[in-house]
């Protein structure tokens, strides 16, 4: 009875002390349970992980803060793929970590920045209309901000043509999760929108531009949306859903590690505007120059552009585009794909001084944009003391993340080391005993 008391308080201490350390706000979901925890009435955001991957484990506190933080909001679940590979495979879970909205039976895979903040904007706009209805241009404009990007569908709500407004929400409702979709219920919307096509050098929306316009708003920028001609209402909408895939970037867009390789991919130069973020006025200055570079029609036909950290992985800037960071702010463009080599690029002043004047930098891309301007080639010389640096330090973090698995591979190395030594030795004697008797023997045939 003592034994079985004991054993009772033993327990009790255990579950306080695990209260004491903390309660994950992340449930753990298998793919035996996955059915009846993650219901299609629910927000669920997961993450798929696994035990052995490093990315995983340096997201995982903030996976932590994120779900304790957002959790009213959408509910946070995890899920090791080693132990439930058939859920993983059904959903075409290929890399770790990968993060995956389900709601209403339908999944979207999360591909913005893993951090608090980037979790909860994707939470905030997932959680809100696929369609946001707003009273006039100007509003439209003041929620995008300087470089915003909407697609808009202007006219009185009973005016619009049925067709394009379902081909318009169909849509909405695929993208709303990177792309933002706005309707105006305004009679006056529509030719105030193609007013600013014609600054842009655009045309009209074609027969119904005077009722109903669809386009994409970007800054000072319209583009309108010309509609095919006696086309039902699924060649409308798979028109549409071209149109808006090819022009899913805005014309100055946010550069992190979530879409750097994806815009490199694009049809046109990648121009960057490298800063620093802590320099705030400067930093804005440069921003809106490169907003204005792209109005340029020249440089818009030309350029991707956008603006990034230079102050995060400013070792790749410097070794891989050989960028200082006392070159900040400068621009650096990439050479888009199939147009020279994929490590083709082009750097102001060499990358070793700030490049910050509107004019010197519309004659800088314009060079480029003409083909006056070769571009150089990424990567510095080959040094074997840095690649023997970075194999020490790659070999170092694989035995600190993953001991076992490197002890492993050191025992498998070392016997097979200790195979090769062997190798050869048999009923005759070693290698060099054999050597010796061959050599005697032609010795003695020459004799």
């Amino acid at each position: 009875m003592q034994t079985q008391m004991l054993m009772l308080a033993l327990s009790g201490l255990l579950l306080c002390a695990g209260a004491a350390a903390g309660v994950s706000h992340s449930v753990v979901i298998t793919g035996d349970t996955f059915a009846s925890i993650v219901v299609p009435e629910e927000h669920w955001l997961l993450e798929f992980w696994a035990p052995w991957c490093g990315h995983c484990k340096k997201l995982k506190p903030i996976w932590e803060e994120a779900a304790e933080k957002l959790g009213g909001k959408v509910r946070f679940g995890h899920i090791d793929v080693t132990t439930s590979k058939a859920l993983a495979k059904r959903l075409d879970i290929e890399g770790y970590p990968s993060i995956l909205l389900f709601h209403g039976g339908q999944h979207i895979t999360y591909s913005g920045d893993k951090t608090v903040l980037g979790f909860g904007e994707f939470v905030a706009r997932m959680s809100g209309p696929t369609v946001h209805p707003l009273a006039s241009v100007a509003e439209v404009r003041k929620s995008l901000g300087p470089v915003g990007r909407a697609f808009v569908l202007a006219g009185r709500a009973h005016s619009l043509p049925p067709a394009l407004l379902a081909a318009f929400e169909a849509t909405a409702a695929q993208q709303y999760d990177t792309l933002n979709f706005v309707t105006v219920d305004s009679s006056y919307a529509p030719a105030a929108l193609l007013a600013m096509a014609a600054k842009s050098g655009g045309s009209s929306g074609g027969e119904e531009s005077g009722v109903a316009v669809l386009g994409v708003l970007d800054g000072e920028w319209f583009e309108p949306f010309l509609p095919p001609k006696e086309a039902d209402a699924q060649a409308m909408e798979q028109a549409v859903k071209a149109w808006v895939s090819e022009r899913e970037w805005q014309h100055v867009v946010p550069i992190s590690s979530a879409n750097f390789w994806k815009l490199r991919k694009g049809d046109k130069h990648l121009a960057m505007l490298v800063l620093d973020p802590l320099d705030f006025e400067g930093a804005r200055q440069q921003q809106a120059q490169v907003a204005a570079h792209a109005l340029d029609p020249l440089l818009r036909a030309a350029f991707q552009f956008g603006w990034i950290d230079g102050t995060e992985q400013r070792e790749y800037w410097q070794e891989e585009f050989g960028v200082s960071q006392a070159a900040l702010p400068t621009l650096l463009v990439l050479s888009k794909k199939g147009a020279y080599t994929s490590a083709s690029h082009w750097r102001a002043l060499n990358g070793t001084h700030p490049f910050k004047g509107a004019a010197e930098q519309a004659s800088f891309l314009a060079q480029i944009a003409t083909k006056e301007l070769l571009p150089e080639q990424s990567g510095e010389n080959f040094n074997m003391g840095k690649y023997f640096s970075k194999a020490y330090q790659s070999i170092k973090e694989f035995a600190l993340e993953q001991p076992f698995t490197f002890a492993g591979c050191v025992a498998l190395n070392l016997m097979f080391l200790y195979a090769m030594s062997q190798a050869g030795v048999g009923e005759s004697g070693a290698p060099h005993e054999r050597l010796s008797a061959q050599a005697a023997s032609q010795e003695l045939k020459q004799d």
